[in-house]
């Protein structure tokens, strides 16, 4: 059957080298026998220089044609698809463009539903140019990933930085933000700075209680066991590293702190002796 199929991707306003796509152009069927009928989508473009030309689809998005020739012709095919080498030679941010592109347009990705289904999108000078996006955003520091400083915008040199993977979780949009003292923070560091449990801070908020009370109150005896740092003898730690320390069980330290032991007590006092006790 002839005829012209359903455009399943709509390439028109990006741009493939020098070519800008105007819009869909001719389409060719070939009935083959014995063989499935051949089809090929042409699109029509329009080059830096001014000339407009049609060019296959598959020229296109695989970068055999970045021109309407005004380039010349004698460049190899390996060098007509080597459309930026960052590949190869800047693999970090490469993969950050990539992967980029891959949670705001592919559908297939499992991060689609927090980026692209949200109408995040990369900006037109980044969508198909990572040498733009390389030459915006620099290098990528040892240990740092790409985050947008609004979660609410999409991919934009003005909306991009680098940072690391601690700062880029605190960052997400589920992120609890807690403003104490005129300091606005994620809950998790709040739970850091003030050496309680996280679990104990976000509990408290479900049950209704003030941003104030949540952080100015101090762990209640019941909640004790919980407490994840413990200072003493001028070193902060956690619970279960005072537990390794000392050679006791972390059960039987978090055990004293819930029967009302001060800390100096729950970390000085022998096993045996607190077995008298």
């Amino acid at each position: 059957m002839s005829g012209k199929p359903h455009i399943r991707r709509d390439l028109t306003g990006q741009r493939f080298g020098l070519l800008l796509v105007l819009g869909p152009g001719k389409h060719i069927h070939r009935e083959r026998p014995g063989k499935k009928a051949f089809h090929c989508r042409f699109w029509r473009c329009r080059c830096e220089c001014g000339n407009e030309t049609e060019v296959a689809l598959g020229n296109l998005t695989s970068g055999l044609t970045i021109s309407c020739g005004c380039r010349g012709s004698r460049k190899t095919l390996g060098d007509r698809r080597r459309t930026h080498g960052l590949s190869t030679t800047h693999v970090r941010e490469y993969t950050a463009w990539k992967n980029m592109r891959t949670r705001c347009y592919s559908k297939k990705s499992p991060e689609y539903k927090n980026y692209g289904a949200r109408g995040i999108d990369v900006c037109e000078r980044w969508r198909n140019n990572c040498a733009a996006f390389f030459e915006d955003m620099g290098l990528c520091p040892d240990g740092m990933t790409l985050d947008r400083i609004d979660n609410n915008k999409g991919y934009a040199p003005e909306n991009c930085h680098w940072v690391s993977p601690k700062d880029n979780c605190r960052n997400m949009r589920r992120t609890l933000m807690l403003t104490f003292n005129g300091e606005t923070k994620p809950l998790k560091l709040w739970a850091e700075e003030l050496r309680m449990c996280y679990e104990t801070l976000k509990n408290r908020l479900d049950r209704g209680w003030s941003t104030e009370q949540t952080l100015s109150t101090p762990p209640l005896a019941h909640d004790m066991y919980r407490v994840r740092y413990l200072t003493f003898d001028g070193r902060t730690q956690t619970m279960k590293a005072w537990a390794l320390a000392l050679g006791m069980k972390h059960l039987t330290l978090a055990a004293r702190l819930k029967r009302g032991w001060s800390v100096e007590e729950a970390l000085s006092t022998p096993l045996q002796e607190s077995m008298r006790r």
